[in-house]
Formats: C-alpha cells, structure tokens, sequence
C-alpha cells in the first residue's frame, strides 16, 4: 500500500535530471537547444493537463527534429539515470524535516484554494 507520495518540485530531495538531460538529448542530437527546450516545454505544459502522455511528448520529439533510432523507453531510461539525491538536504535535518516543510505548504494551498471557493 503507497502511505506518501513526494513531489520533490523545487529540486530540495534530488537534483533537476530533467535539465541535465535535456541538454545532453540536444548536443547528441545537434538541436538548438533553446528551440528543443522551447518546443519541449510546450508539450510539457500539453501533457501536465493531460491532453497528451509523456511518451507522446517524445514521439512527437522525434518526427519534429527527424531522429531516428530513439525511443521513448531508452529516453526515460537516461533521464532517470542522471537522477541524484541531494544528499546534505537529506542529511541535513533528514526526510522528516522536507516533510514538515511539505504538509506547512500543502495546508496554505488548501487554504488559500478554500478560501478562492467561498469568493
């Protein structure tokens, strides 16, 4: 059973992978890398309000730039590899204190999103 869920959003647990990558995927590839990360961040925002998934970001990636031998199995596999924990964050304080920082910011939201209701 999954007791807690941690969207780590502001890069506090583990570094931004996504950047990292994102950077190695356009030199490999001899993108513009601010046009790649444009286009990319377009899709993002497609796939963050679920009008397309994650792997059709990438496929629509590939027919865009026209790469080849690629896929999106072999691109999140990458990624997630660059992926590190930040380990002072995690040894300063430990898991305990990120989450109390966590459920402070989650109850304003709740309450700031309550309180946009009643208006």
């Amino acid at each position: 059973m999954i007791k807690l869920i941690i969207f780590d959003l502001s890069e506090v647990c583990f570094n931004s992978e996504e950047t990292i990558y994102l950077k190695e995927f356009s030199q490999r590839h001899k993108l513009n890398h601010k046009e790649f990360v444009n286009f990319y961040d377009q899709l993002l925002i497609q796939a963050e309000i679920g009008t397309i998934s994650g792997k059709e970001i990438w496929d629509k990636i590939f027919t865009t730039f026209e790469i080849k031998n690629e896929t999106f199995e072999k691109v999140l596999k990458e990624m997630m590899a660059l992926r590190k924990p930040n380990d002072d964050t995690l040894r300063f304080g430990g898991k305990e204190n990120y989450l109390n920082f966590l459920l402070k910011d989650l109850m304003l939201l709740k309450f700031q999103i309550h309180l946009k209701k009643m208006n």
